[in-house]
């Protein structure tokens, strides 16, 4: 359904652009969701379409049979997983939060050691 732009609609719309005006409620940690969102769409989105769609037809082959198929999942969920995804979400969350690469690291492995992270994530 389309709707007919006001000026209602228009002057909220415009108060969103005003910085000034705009409030994050208390309970958002906004430095997390930007985290999120920045791991989301570059490493996520931009780094596993081009793992998925031409590093592992290299590693793999393009075949959709089952024995493919499971080859891939396990190297995801035993190599790709483990030593790439969730550190690179540890990275993220360490240069939002202007901590070390070095803390982001110690924290992922504290995290495996002692939280069960990896059984987790699986």
């Amino acid at each position: 359904k389309a709707s007919i732009p006001t000026s209602n609609n228009i002057n909220s719309l415009s108060n969103l652009s005003n910085k000034d005006e705009v409030a994050v409620p208390a309970n958002i940690d906004l430095p997390r969701n930007v985290a999120f969102i920045l791991y989301g769409g570059l490493y996520q989105g931009m780094m596993q379409e081009f793992i998925f769609n031409h590093i592992y037809p290299i590693l793999f082959g393009a075949a959709t049979d089952v024995a493919t198929v499971a080859a891939k999942v396990v190297f995801d969920n035993l190599v790709l997983a483990p030593f790439l995804c969730l550190p690179i979400s540890y990275l993220f969350k360490s240069f939002i939060y202007r901590d070390s690469a070095m803390d982001a690291m110690l924290s992922y492995v504290d995290d495996v050691k002692e939280q069960g992270l990896l059984l987790k994530y699986w």
